[in-house]
């Protein structure tokens, strides 16, 4: 029995090993007096470390956060142009919006100590709603 592990994720971790076996048969498998040698591989794959994912979500966080910076200073550079249409289209399509309620939403109970309405999570209160997703697990600062 030999087995292989397979390559290693970034995190220099091996995700499944491979596993051959040679076949015991008695029979022959090729022609008259070849024998030909069966194997058989099993691939056993092990579960996701849950740290390496946590590696990667924050790789991805941080590339979000340099588009996001890199997008706002494309929007500055646009401004001096005061080109109309594509100001309008850019507000017409609320580019961004979801970041600036992530802000608001931050900022406001960064600034009030408010970290939930008091309709928290009420269904059909969309604001409420989307104020505990933005700020459910965000770590806040020492209060004094």
């Amino acid at each position: 029995m030999d087995s292989e592990p397979s390559s290693p994720t970034p995190g220099g971790c091996v995700d499944a090993v491979a596993v051959t076996t040679r076949g015991s048969s008695p029979l022959t498998y090729g022609s008259e007096g070849e024998e030909e040698e069966v194997r058989t591989t099993l691939i056993v794959r092990f579960p996701p470390n849950p740290y390496l994912q946590q590696d990667k979500l924050v790789r991805d966080l941080q590339d979000r956060a340099n588009s996001f910076r890199k997008a706002a200073d494309l929007i500055e550079a646009q401004l001096k142009y005061r080109n109309r249409i594509w100001m309008k289209s850019v507000r017409d399509r609320d580019l961004g919006g979801d970041v600036r309620h992530f802000v608001t939403d931050i900022r406001r109970a960064e600034e009030t100590g408010r970290i939930r309405d008091n309709t928290w999570g009420k269904p059909g209160d969309r604001v409420a709603n989307r104020r505990m997703r933005n700020t459910m697990g965000y770590q806040f600062g020492e209060r004094t």
